[in-house]
């Protein structure tokens, strides 16, 4: 399980897709894992706030010992459940 700190993260989500000039955020977890901040993508894109964060992912990442990337982690329904739930 992956969780992130006492941020919300700016993050990239299909939703954005329907919000043009918005930005998406989540996070802030509690203690149980659960979101303080669920995602939600209706801030316009220059909203800032003193809780946000960016978070920089590397592209590369292993999968059953093989590399990879998230991007194709994302592309591939069987494996991209362990980076989203979207």
């Amino acid at each position: 399980l992956l969780v992130a700190g006492i941020k919300k993260d700016v993050v990239q989500t299909p939703l954005l897709a329907a919000r043009p000039g918005h930005v998406a955020i989540y996070g802030w977890h509690k203690r149980d894992g659960q979101p303080i901040q669920p995602l939600t993508a209706v801030h316009i894109a220059r909203y800032v706030d003193y809780s946000h964060a960016i978070r920089l992912v590397r592209r590369a990442v292993t999968v059953d010992g093989k590399p990879s990337t998230v991007e194709a982690v994302l592309a591939d329904p069987e494996v991209r459940g362990m980076l989203s739930d979207e």
